[in-house]
């Protein structure tokens, strides 16, 4: 923890030295206070233009969902999918990870509204870029709207 510390004293922008220190916090002492607190102070630096800011904001979402903050979670969902296109626009090795951040923002936004229709278009995203889980979410989805259908 002293050396992440130090990183920063060293260099107060250093983004990498807040992801590892917040990410220690939080996986190793449980701390979710504590690591928010780290990804508050890498945000408020105001560095769009590295990449690591996604894994910043990731954990402070994460962190949001557990303390059931599903608003502010939303937030930080709704920006990394932006800064990722940013990032990645013209590297499809990264839609995983963009995939990953619809399925997100789908669970967010069921957290705030269960009745969120709208939620079934970021996992239909999520599963055109090839994630696992929303491809089954939406495979499940057709099959009841199907069972629906046939009823009638």
């Amino acid at each position: 923890l002293l050396c992440f510390s130090k990183a920063i004293e060293l260099d107060p922008k250093s983004l990498s030295a807040y992801s590892f220190k917040a990410q220690y916090l939080y996986n190793t002492f449980k701390d979710q206070k504590k690591a928010l607190i780290e990804c508050e102070k890498a945000i408020n630096l105001n560095i769009d233009d590295d990449p690591l800011i996604l894994s910043i904001l990731e954990l402070r979402s994460c962190i949001n969902n557990k303390n059931n903050n599903h608003e502010e979670e939303l937030k930080d969902v709704n920006r990394m999918i932006n800064l990722h296109q940013n990032f990645f626009s013209n590297d499809e090795s990264k839609n995983r990870q963009l995939g990953q951040y619809y399925v997100y923002k789908a669970i967010a936004k069921i957290a705030i509204n269960k009745y969120d229709k709208t939620s079934m278009i970021d996992f239909n995203k999520a599963a055109e870029l090839g994630d696992e889980y929303a491809k089954e979410v939406v495979n499940e989805y057709a099959q009841r709207v199907n069972n629906k259908l046939n009823e009638e």
